[in-house]
């Protein structure tokens, strides 16, 4: 298999011919990469992070949530 990455994105040429030729092609787009990047925590870092809280209505004893 191969793998062809650009921070661009792929012509419909390219991509009808990766899907039509054997060895697989692999087509790995700028968004498809900076997804990538993002999920597996490659080349980023965490610069701002934010914390929500709820109510646990369990602790209160509410049985029908409201």
């Amino acid at each position: 298999m191969d793998v062809f990455i650009t921070t661009s994105s792929f012509r419909r040429e390219a991509l009808d011919y990766a899907n039509a030729v054997h060895p697989r092609v692999v087509l790995v787009s700028g968004s498809q990469l900076a997804e990538l990047m993002l999920d597996h925590g490659v080349g980023v870092s965490v610069e701002t992070s934010y914390a929500g809280n709820k109510f646990d209505l369990d602790y209160f004893g509410a049985e029908d949530g409201t």
